[in-house]
């Protein structure tokens, strides 16, 4: 079966200006940008989302923009092989045909709470790494000074430090409230078991699919799997993996609009997972793009505008 499918390009403004890190320099965006797949099968209709992040993703939304456009019906049936495509637009063709078969739930799961200490969510997540290492455990101790006593912090340092400075970090917190430290090294092969909980993240995207994943995954707390990122069939896969050697899997929003974030709710259930998801994003855009069908917010937002660009089957 081909579908019909119609592609729409969004603007949603974030609720402050958000700086990512793009190419080594620190860049300010105001709004986030992404493209929508509207599929009808029969009279049934489902949207899919297409939003690589800037500075994490390898493609930009301009080539998945262009590579949607020079594809053909045939790409778009359940028989197609999306191995070929950028992993955003993978994630968004896989994800048609995945709810297709799975309707979306209808409740929400339990997410970490993103950069907000006055959370009593179970699981607080912080970033560092941006500054000194002294100035890291300084920050660092303060958050974990405010936590309660049933919440733990995980710690994302996007690959900023070095040996010497994850022991540093080691020595001096009380590591009995950290959860897990992402992604901590700049080098990988410096990683080895030291008793400090690790999450892999970015490292989980690097590995080649066709070959089996190095042991010292093994050795990690968690895994920290972003579907726009590396593709859902992937996703779905590593996650299985770690749940058959006993590894916390955690999906990871990438500022989606609630479209996808509704969808990771509901995968996260149907994959059984137990963790705090890394699901906290959608209090970063002003707008939403559909009538949500997950209470997600608090309250209610404004619907965004979506523009059609072409009918590409």
């Amino acid at each position: 079966m081909i579908p019909k499918v119609r592609l729409l390009e969004y603007e949603i403004p974030f609720t402050s200006p958000f700086v990512f890190n793009v190419g080594g320099k620190r860049k300010t965006f105001i709004t986030r940008q992404g493209l929508l797949l509207h599929w009808l099968f029969g009279d049934q209709s489902i949207y899919t989302e297409i939003a690589p992040l800037p500075g994490f993703s390898n493609e930009t939304l301009e080539q998945c923009k262009q590579q949607l456009l020079m594809l053909n019906s045939s790409d778009f049936s359940a028989s197609a092989s999306p191995n070929h495509l950028y992993p955003s637009v993978r994630f968004a063709i896989e994800a048609a045909w995945y709810q297709l078969e799975y309707p979306l739930r209808s409740t929400a799961v339990r997410s970490c709470s993103l950069m907000d200490k006055n959370s009593e969510c179970h699981r607080i997540k912080t970033k560092a790494g941006h500054q000194s290492i002294e100035n890291d455990v300084l920050s660092l101790k303060s958050v974990l000074a405010q936590l309660l006593p049933h919440q733990k912090l995980r710690i994302d340092a996007n690959r900023t430090w070095k040996i010497e400075e994850l022991e540093t970090l080691q020595k001096s917190l009380n590591t009995s409230q950290i959860d897990y430290v992402e992604e901590p090294l700049k080098c990988f092969d410096h990683y080895q078991p030291n008793g400090l909980p690790i999450a892999f993240d970015e490292s989980l995207r690097e590995l080649d699919p066709q070959k089996p994943v190095p042991e010292i995954f093994f050795t990690a707390k968690a895994w920290v799997l972003k579907p726009m990122l590396c593709g859902l069939q992937r996703t779905i896969k590593l996650a299985e993996l770690a749940r058959e050697n006993g590894i916390a899997c955690v999906l990871s929003s990438s500022f989606e609009s609630n479209v996808s974030l509704e969808f990771y709710h509901s995968l996260a259930q149907d994959l059984e997972l137990t963790e705090e998801q890394g699901l906290d994003t959608l209090k970063y855009l002003e707008q939403d793009l559909q009538p949500a069908k997950i209470t997600l917010r608090e309250q209610t937002v404004a619907m965004a505008d979506c523009k059609e660009i072409a009918r590409l089957c």
